[in-house]
């Protein structure tokens, strides 16, 4: 009898088509003029099911005008937020 790895193990893998994917931005406040850069860079991606979130971690909030439907702004104003923490309130997303 010989082990047929196909039928013991069958492909259970979903195959997504075109994911939706997040990008996330770290800023501590200011520097206006690159956070608008760095929108139009994201939104000239081709890419078409996309989100930008920003994190501005600075007790002043950041406001965006005329902020696309793609991008979301979290304000927090713990300067010492590590990384993982970002990461995790993407997937909470």
């Amino acid at each position: 009898m010989t082990f047929d790895p196909g039928k013991a193990f069958p492909d259970t893998r979903v195959h997504v088509t075109n994911p939706s994917i997040t990008a996330i931005m770290t800023t501590v406040g200011g520097h206006q003029d690159k956070i608008q850069r760095a929108i139009e860079s994201f939104q000239a991606q081709t890419y078409e099911d996309k989100v930008l979130l920003i994190v501005n971690m600075h007790p002043e909030r950041l406001v965006i005008h005329n902020k696309p439907g793609n991008v979301i702004v979290h304000n927090t104003r713990d300067i010492y937020t590590r990384c993982i923490q970002f990461y995790t309130y993407a997937i909470k997303l």
